[in-house]
């Protein structure tokens, strides 16, 4: 299998925020919210360490 090329991760990461950016979930603490206005830091950089691990064709992430 072959890393993903950067325009492939691009569009990936852009149809994910885009999925997000209209997906609506009911929060606990704020009740109605769109999700992807609503991420953590946390969750991007972990979205940003795969789309990078992907691009060096690493499909097996586990933090250490």
């Amino acid at each position: 299998m072959t890393a993903w090329t950067q325009a492939k991760v691009d569009a990936f990461r852009e149809g994910l925020y885009s999925f997000l950016n209209n997906a609506t979930i009911n929060s606990k603490e704020k009740g109605p919210i769109i999700l992807g206005q609503n991420l953590y830091r946390s969750q991007h950089r972990f979205f940003d360490a795969v789309f990078e691990g992907l691009t060096r064709d690493v499909h097996d992430i586990k933090h250490s």
